[in-house]
Parts: structure tokens; sequence; C-alpha cells
């Protein structure tokens, strides 16, 4: 029998009046693949329930050759360091608008020897080496969401106006290292006329030379080549998660633009060699694991237990 291994992150926490990250790694087994769903068992916690360190909003993580663990904590702007058993390390940046500091960044990605920050809120794109200290940046027109990296190239998906008209605009932009636009290709996902611009927004996987972007409000995933050629559309036809969002198929939801009530469905997912996993917005860790032609093949759950909220990223 095949034993795969996944980790990812989840909180937030409450631990005696101070809010903080837990960070999870699963075992599972694909024992049985007729069995509709599997449970997961915690293997460890990060930060460990006698550490001081903790964090108060934690958006993406990066592993570092299976010994260090890279936290976004987006409401302090830092970057916390964790070993792979829980320890805190060290952090990197600070609140503010100079080389080296962030305002809410999100993404955080290796290349080598640097890291590839997302700082949205000061519009820019910062390098860093892995302690920290600063390289390079340029700047953006609009906030970036999302970034993925592939051939020295990033892959972004930029936040409009809640009701701009985003079908003027390509769904990924593609940036070079010195900031240059390099390409753009893809189509906003609207499912109504008029819907506001966060319905379509999306998140992304580099997975052997093809881009995987999943639309976080719609149970739809496009598949692209690098240079932006649409290869698949991949429709979840699962009754549950239309159950989840059906004010996203109203009309009526989007009347007032001053209270949109859309709601979304996916929180993060990952593309490797045994497929797709995505992680469902429920109360309980939802993780549905689907093959390369959209078929479903496994749900993995964890069930709510006062100490874990939200799934907020994961890694093969």
């Amino acid at each position: 029998m095949k034993s795969l291994k996944i980790k990812w992150i989840v909180g937030i926490v409450i631990m005696i009046g101070a809010v903080a990250i837990v960070l999870n790694f699963f075992d599972f087994k694909k024992s049985d693949i007729h069995s509709p769903s599997t449970e997961l068992s915690v293997i460890n916690y990060i930060p460990r329930d006698d550490d001081s360190a903790f964090l108060t909003q934690p958006r993406k993580i990066s592993f570092v050759d299976d010994t260090l663990i890279y936290v976004s904590d987006i409401i302090n702007s830092k970057i916390m360091i964790f070993s792979i058993n829980g320890d805190y390390l060290f952090s990197i940046g600070e609140k503010g608008h100079g080389p080296g500091e962030f305002m809410n960044q999100r993404n955080i990605i290796f290349d080598g020897d640097q890291i590839i920050v997302n700082d949205p809120r000061n519009r820019r794109i910062q390098f860093l080496d892995k302690q920290g200290k600063y390289i390079s940046s340029f700047r953006t027109n609009y906030n970036i969401s999302e970034i993925e990296i592939a051939n020295n190239s990033i892959f972004s998906f930029i936040e409009y106006d809640l009701f701009e008209n985003v079908d003027q605009y390509p769904l990924i932009t593609v940036f070079d290292y010195d900031g240059n636009i390099v390409n753009s290709f893809g189509s906003h996902l609207l499912e109504l006329p008029n819907a506001p611009s966060i319905l379509s927004r999306c998140i992304f996987r580099v997975y052997k030379n093809k881009l995987f972007v999943l639309f976080k409000y719609y149970p739809i995933l496009h598949i692209y080549t690098l240079d932006g050629e649409l290869l698949a559309e991949l429709r979840f036809e699962n009754s549950e998660y239309k159950s989840l969002i059906e004010a996203n198929y109203k009309k009526e939801t989007f009347a007032n633009p001053t209270h949109v009530t859309s709601r979304y469905l996916f929180f993060a997912f990952d593309v490797n060699t045994d497929g797709i996993f995505i992680s469902v917005f429920t109360s309980d860790i939802t993780i549905d694991q689907y093959d390369f032609d959209g078929n479903f093949v496994r749900r993995y759950y964890k069930k709510h237990n006062n100490r874990i909220i939200y799934v907020t990223d994961l890694r093969a």
C-alpha cells in the first residue's frame, strides 16, 4: 500500500488569551480507494504549547529542506521562522515601507538562496536572502494577492477594484525578476453579469510545467501551459460545494454593492504526483483529493476541536 504525506499549516489558536498559530503534519494511507473519506491525525503542533511565540494571522508558509518553516504573519507584518520540531528561531522584517519591511505580506517563495515576498499593501515584490537581508524589489501598479514562480518568472493575480470591469484585464500577469511584464493570459471567471471582481479571485500552483489555477469562489480549475495556453477546465461536480456557495449564483446577492454576501469556497490547494488536493472552507478541516481528470478520489478531514480553526496552506 502506498503511503502519502502532506504538510500544511492550520491556525488560528486561542491559548490563555493569546492568539497563536499551529502547524500540523498529517500522515495518511490510501489503503482503500473505494473508501470515501479518511480521518486525519495530528502529529505535531507548531509552536508547541510551551512556546511563547505566537502569530496573529498566518497567511502563507514555506518549507525549506524539511528542516525550517517560514510563516507569513500578515497582521504583524513579519515572517516567523521555526524548526521542523516547532522551535521558534527568529523573524524577518517589520511593519513599514522601507527595504525589508512589509505591509501585510502574503506569499513567501524560495528560489535558490533567495526569498521572494509578495508585499501587496506596499505594491511591490521583494527579494531577500534566507536571513532576511534585503536584495532588491520592484513596484506594481495594483495589489497582488497571489504569486507563483517558474522559469525565472513571477505569475501573479492582481486585485482590481471590487466593481471594476475585469473583463478588460487578463487573469494572470507574468513579471520577470526586474518587474517587467513579459506575458499575460487567461480570462476572469464571473458566473453572473455585474458580479464583483472578487468572485474571480484564484490561487495557483505550478506542477510539471503547467499552471493550475483554482478559483476560490466556484468549484472550477483551469490548467494552462506556462506560456498561457488553456489546456483544460475542470468543474468539480459536488452538490455540497454548491450548497455552501448558493449566494454566489444569485443575482440578488450583488444588487447592493455595499453589502455583498458572497462566500469563498476554497482555502488552498496543492498539486503533486497523487493528484489535486483542495482544502474546502468548512468548520472542520476538509481536504478533497481529485485525479487529473477532475474525478473525486477521497476526502480527508479533521473534526473541529476548538483549537484548529482553518487551513491556510498546504504542501506535499
